[in-house]
């Protein structure tokens, strides 16, 4: 019996503890959580995004899909970059104006992890008038929402 406040305290604390309810999860009778409707519309929207800055020969522009901070990394055939500035650096060494290219992106598949991560696979489209070519490659992005904006912390093309 000496042993029974073993048993008796966690007991005692967990039920006077507060509990999750539903209620929890609305304010005002508003969700917390956006639906993967809303999402989708959102991440598309930065690719959208990505599009027109590249398009508009704007790397500072195009990189702002990703988070901002030393450990936001790229993995590429030329290896691993990590850190924002030098992913914006590698994208004005290896694409001056003259290499870009009109880019778009298709076959995006969104795949929702939570409510903060998304895995995005598709593929990017690199079209060069002359000579009239185009480059096509597949990438993979982890996306985390950060204070109500998706963004890129890992990406991967080739």
């Amino acid at each position: 019996m000496k042993y029974a406040y073993l048993i008796f305290i966690p007991w005692l604390l967990y039920s006077c503890s507060e509990q999750p309810s539903e209620i929890d999860e609305t304010v005002s009778g508003v969700s917390n959580e956006t639906t993967a409707e809303e999402d989708s519309i959102a991440i598309m929207g930065n690719f959208e995004r990505q599009e027109e800055c590249w398009n508009n020969h704007d790397l500072d522009c195009y990189v702002e899909a990703y988070h901002d901070a030393p450990d936001v990394q790229t993995v590429s055939r030329l290896g691993l970059t990590k850190g924002y500035e030098n992913i914006l650096n590698d994208y004005k060494t290896y694409f001056p104006e003259e290499r870009m290219g009109k880019l778009f992106f298709d076959e995006i598949n969104l795949k929702r992890l939570s409510d903060q991560y998304y895995y995005v696979v598709g593929r990017f489209n690199l079209v060069y008038e002359i000579p009239d070519t185009t480059i096509q490659g597949w990438f993979s992005v982890l996306m985390e929402n950060r204070d109500g904006r998706w963004l890129m912390i890992s990406d991967h093309s080739s």
